[in-house]
């Protein structure tokens, strides 16, 4: 079975390792199929989700964070580190797992290997009426959301976006942060369907129908 981060979300056909360059900061549509979303009405829902370390040449998930409920600074963890740690006065050298008092020291010490923390969004755009394989959610991950507009407006044949910014993070009982799709599209449904509301409500209003 082709695996699905592949596959077109419109059609259905598999253009192989391809698709990770037609997807980058845009959706998993293939560029022929794409003049269709042209004037489509939609709405782009987009959430926080992960934050990761860049390499440059590739992203890493930050596996753990947890809150210090005693000075209110935020605990990172990462499993690629190889210096000795100082945290509330004690120092060790952990089995491949360490933390990190405040973000602002854990990125000094990123940037010292040129490495950064970046953040990573999850967006929906929602397109009814081009449901395609996806019911017309066309769900993306980015670290650049600036690019993503772009892309989108591009596409669209807009000069301005349908968007909507939600916070769609939960934290797994092992402390990781994600973003929960499903409630994305839930959003962006219910979005969807105001917008349609006050589209109708507005023509009305232009037609006179009603003060």
């Amino acid at each position: 079975m082709a695996a699905t981060e592949k596959i077109c979300e419109f059609s259905g056909e598999y253009p192989a390792w391809k698709m990770y360059g037609y997807k980058r900061n845009s959706i998993q549509v293939m560029p022929k199929y794409r003049k269709l979303f042209k004037h489509q009405d939609h709405v782009l829902v987009i959430s926080k989700s992960e934050l990761k370390i860049d390499y440059g040449w590739a992203t890493e998930s930050i596996d753990k964070w947890t809150l210090d409920k005693d000075d209110g600074s935020l605990y990172y963890t990462t499993v690629k580190s190889d210096v000795m740690i100082t945290c509330h006065g004690s120092k060790w050298r952990g089995p491949g797992y360490y933390a990190w008092s405040r973000r602002q020291q854990f990125e000094s010490q990123l940037l010292t290997k040129k490495r950064r923390v970046v953040q990573e969004y999850m967006y929906d755009l929602y397109v009814p009426g081009l449901p395609g394989e996806v019911k017309g959610h066309y769900i993306n991950w980015s670290m650049d959301l600036t690019t993503v507009k772009r892309k989108l407006k591009r596409m669209l044949g807009v000069e301005k976006l349908n968007i909507v910014e939600v916070d769609c993070r939960y934290t797994s009982e092992y402390g990781s942060v994600y973003c929960d799709s499903s409630k994305l599209r839930e959003i962006a449904e219910k979005e969807y369907s105001q917008l349609a509301v006050n589209k109708i409500t507005q023509l009305s209003q232009e037609m006179g129908l009603y003060e």
